[in-house]
Parts: structure tokens; C-alpha cells; sequence
């Protein structure tokens, strides 16, 4: 178990290096500064009371006679062995606290890692393949990001499919299909947008919705697109005005990669 003084350490380092800190062990080591610091104040206080009130007393003759003043009892500052039964109080009321098992929240990264695993599982299984040792968790912060890296681009493309169906539903799935008949912004859900409006119509693409390999499909239905434009806003092929669909029956698909590129 780890000593008062270690915690400090561990906290204090923790918070310098913008690291998340153990609730109950920053909890403690709070108590514990803030009840050393209560203590400190304390005996200053008192000491400097006694100081004032002790300046106050005076012995004076009056026609030859000795006035005596009542002495004044002072509390007496705490001594070492009290502090330390406090202090100990406070540790052995810490630690029940960290016995205290909080309840543990699954989060989705939880769950789309456990999906994953459970996957990969029994297609090794189906293969007859044994599945080897999972490698162990690399101390190199820079391996860690490409993981969660690769993590959250597995949870997009999860987030995309939708809740899933069986395998007949697949198609749809993956290339979900709209159909717009005024301006419209794109959202991570969409893949095939068709335009049919009797007038001009605006569909906005976001960088934000974008990973790379990603596709969107932007078609005129209505077959007037020569008169009715369908106009593009977004940054495409590095250009930040986007462009102007103007052909009846056209269509323009995109991929994303580093931005929104025509293929």
C-alpha cells in the first residue's frame, strides 16, 4: 500500500504531465494537504492570540498597593502525537473509501472492442485457424494513438451500417440512398443523394463527415438539371467554392482523402 507521501507524488506528477488522476487517491491526498494546511493555520492563530492577549496583561501599583489581575487560561496549540491521530484517522477512513468498488460503466469503445474480438473469434474458429496471443499494449505513446486511431475509424464504419440486418440487407446498408428535393447538408449516414427540384438546389459536403476511402454520390433525378443547377458547396479537388452540376441526368461521385476529390 502506498504511503500518504507517495500519493502526493503520484497526484502531483499526474496533474504537471495533464494525466487523469485516480478519484479517490487525488480525493485523499486533497483531505490530507487540506487538513495539514487547517492544522498550521490553527497554531498560528492561537499563537498569535496568545501573543496579543498576553501583551494586555498589566501589573500596576495604585497608592502603594498590588492590583492582581485573574490569570487568563489559553488553549494549548495541538501537540504532535494529536495531529497524528487525526491524520491517521483520516487514513484509515481513505482507505475504506478505496476498498469501496465503484460501479463500472460501459462505454462504446468498450463495446465495439468486445464486438471486434467476438468476430474475429469465430471466424477463426469457422477457419479452424488458431487465433494467436493478442499482442500487448505498447509503452510508446505514439503506438497508442495509431490505436485508438484505428479504433475510432472501426466505430465510424460501425456508426455508418446502422444497428445491422442479415446479410440480405448488406447493400443497403452500406450504401444507404436519398432522395432531396431542395438544399440539403450531407450527414456521415448518406452515400447516394438524388436531387429532383424544380428548382436550384444547394448540397453542402462537410470535411467533417469525411474519413479516408469514403464515397458520396451526388445524381440529378429530375432530369432538368441544365435548368434547375444542382449546386455543390464544400471544399473539392482543393478548391473551396465546390462546383456546379449543370448537366441533365449528371452525376458526380467523391472520395474522400484528405478532402473531398472527383473520380
Amino acid at each position: 500500500m502506498k504511503t500518504i507521501k507517495e500519493k502526493q507524488l503520484l497526484v502531483k506528477w499526474a496533474r504537471a504531465m495533464n494525466q487523469p488522476v485516480d478519484d479517490l487517491m487525488a480525493r485523499e491526498v486533497d483531505t490530507y494537504e487540506s487538513l495539514q494546511e487547517e492544522i498550521s493555520r490553527s497554531v498560528k492563530n492561537n499563537l498569535f492570540t496568545d501573543l496579543v492577549n498576553a501583551s494586555k496583561i498589566v501589573h500596576f501599583p495604585i497608592k502603594e498597593q498590588i492590583v492582581e489581575t485573574t490569570p487568563v487560561h489559553y488553549p494549548l496549540p495541538p501537540v504532535l502525537d494529536d495531529i497524528e491521530a487525526v491524520l491517521e484517522t483520516t487514513k484509515s477512513q481513505s482507505v475504506e473509501v478505496e476498498k469501496q468498488e465503484e460501479p463500472k460503466t460501459e462505454t462504446l469503445i468498450d463495446r465495439s472492442v468486445k464486438h471486434i474480438t467476438n468476430e474475429l473469434k469465430l471466424e477463426a474458429k469457422a477457419d479452424s485457424y488458431q487465433q494467436p496471443e493478442a499482442e500487448l499494449a505498447s509503452k510508446n505513446i505514439n503506438d497508442v494513438r495509431k490505436r485508438i486511431k484505428y479504433l475510432e475509424d472501426w466505430i465510424s464504419k460501425i456508426s455508418l451500417a446502422g444497428s445491422g440486418g442479415g446479410a440480405g440487407d448488406t447493400i443497403s446498408l452500406d450504401y444507404p440512398v436519398k432522395l432531396v428535393n431542395g438544399d440539403y447538408t450531407l450527414t456521415h449516414k448518406d452515400y447516394y443523394v438524388g436531387v429532383n427540384a424544380a428548382t436550384t438546389v444547394t448540397i453542402t459536403i462537410p470535411n467533417s463527415i469525411g474519413f479516408s476511402g469514403r464515397k458520396i454520390v451526388n445524381k440529378d433525378e429530375s432530369g432538368n438539371c441544365a435548368s434547375n443547377p444542382i449546386v455543390v458547396n464544400g471544399t473539392v479537388d482543393n478548391d473551396a467554392g465546390g462546383f456546379v452540376l449543370q448537366m441533365n441526368n449528371g452525376g458526380i461521385q467523391m472520395i474522400y482523402r484528405d478532402g473531398w476529390r472527383i473520380i
